[in-house]
């Protein structure tokens, strides 16, 4: 994530949340971040690891980054790739979720690709299947 820090305590929360209606719903991981580099610095990255998320593919996430204390100042630097999408913020005044453009800040998310549990099942059937069709045609060609 390339954050930076304009003012005031040099710290950033993180968090992945679940969608709610397009706007960031339940927080389903969370990150402390610090040490981020100054304002006007570019393309320094906060690298923030976990093992233990997993996401459904199709789904929408939201990632989603708060000051770490109420005196910091944090930007999310945009993208330089044209990626855009819908970007929020929230309204100081109601709290509410408002639309802030559509360049997206920057990020990756890295992984490993799982097979969902139901995938292996079936791939599973299939092989014990072709298995058993080859015994079959054997004991059968043997009569």
């Amino acid at each position: 994530v390339a954050l930076t820090n304009g003012s005031g305590t040099n710290s950033a929360v993180l968090t992945l949340n679940s969608n709610n209606s397009g706007v960031p719903g339940g927080q389903l991981a969370s990150w402390n971040l610090s040490g981020l580099a100054s304002v006007g610095l570019c393309c320094t990255v906060e690298t923030a690891t976990s093992s233990a998320v997993v996401l459904s593919s199709g789904k929408t996430y939201w990632l989603v980054v708060s000051p770490g204390t109420s005196s910091s100042g944090d930007f999310w630097q945009w993208n330089n790739t044209g990626s855009t999408g819908t970007e929020l913020e929230t309204n100081f005044i109601s709290g509410n979720w408002v639309s802030d453009g559509t360049t997206l800040g920057a990020f990756d998310v890295q992984g490993d690709l799982t097979p969902e549990p139901g995938s292996l099942m079936m791939c599973s059937l299939g092989v014990v299947a072709l298995g058993g069709l080859r015994i079959f045609k054997t004991l059968g060609a043997s009569r």
